[in-house]
């Protein structure tokens, strides 16, 4: 017996491919986030959990536009985030 599934199939929504972010503090480079793969179809849904400091913050401030990474490519309903003009930020915002 076999069974065939009928339901189709969901779009990637969301989708980070090696995303980093760097962040520079005087002299010190504190890496946030080292090569985040990350693929979110719609209707999913994804918990962020651990400790303070353990670096929550960084990709939901990247994959919400208020921050860039500092390499990768982050991309959310079809639209390209990190090469958006800051007006097309502005409307995604909204």
């Amino acid at each position: 017996m076999f069974m065939i599934s009928t339901m189709k199939p969901q779009p990637e929504h969301v989708v980070c491919t090696d995303v980093f972010k760097i962040f520079k503090v005087a002299d010190l480079e504190v890496v946030a986030l080292r090569g985040l793969d990350l693929t979110l179809y719609q209707s999913e849904v994804l918990a962020l959990v651990g400790a303070s400091g353990s670096g929550k913050s960084t990709p939901l401030n990247i994959l919400a536009g208020y921050d860039s990474p500092s390499a990768g490519q982050v991309t959310i309903a079809g639209r390209d985030l990190i090469n958006m003009k800051s007006s097309e930020i502005e409307k995604f915002h909204r």
